[in-house]
């Protein structure tokens, strides 16, 4: 039988545009996977609008902890992940303000992802996180989180939400969101 675009297009068995179901296949598939994102990002820490009681991360030595566990000074948590390229930027900024900040503000990075997609990431991947920064490594957690980043939530001693945000801010937008949500200056 000769090749002709009806055996492409169309079924003959059936008479079904074959390009309908095709298309109909692509966006079922589609809707899969936003649901398997949904059902991963059930894991992810939740704006609740008041204390932290999170209690899955794990530091980059392998210590399970919760944010609870920081609580007693300000604490100021910036998530970011390998693949972000604006999280590199903000973590320099982070650890300027880190120095300048000493006792009285105790900044947190959460690695939320590794190189691959929507690849959960673990203390190995934190702890090549605070290596790469030479940060502390019992200040860097890995929990799996799909938002915006770099995303930034800074907490009261009390474990308190004075602040949620996303995007790479200057050492300057930070330093005033510090001094006007808690009344600290370097």
């Amino acid at each position: 039988m000769p090749f002709s675009s009806e055996y492409v297009y169309g079924c003959t068995f059936c008479g079904r545009d074959m390009k309908k179901v095709i298309n109909i296949l692509a966006v079922l598939s589609m809707v899969w996977i936003f649901f398997s994102i949904l059902e991963k990002a059930d894991s992810s820490p939740a704006y609740t609008g008041g204390e932290t009681t999170l209690n899955s991360y794990v530091t980059a030595t392998g210590r399970t902890v919760s944010l609870n566990e920081f609580h007693g000074s300000y604490l100021w948590v910036d998530y970011a992940a390998e693949w972000c390229g604006y999280c590199v930027s903000q973590t320099h900024t982070i650890k300027s303000l880190e120095k300048r900040f000493g006792d009285n503000l105790l900044f947190i990075t959460v690695v939320t992802g590794t190189g691959k997609i929507m690849e959960s990431p673990t203390a190995d991947t934190a702890r090549q996180w605070a290596d790469r920064f030479d940060l502390d490594p019992e200040h860097v957690l890995a929990r799996f989180f799909t938002d915006t980043l770099p995303h930034h939530v800074l907490y009261s001693p009390q474990g308190k939400e004075l602040f949620r945000g996303s995007g790479l801010f200057s050492a300057e937008k930070i330093e005033a969101i510090i001094e006007t949500k808690t009344g600290l200056v370097n």
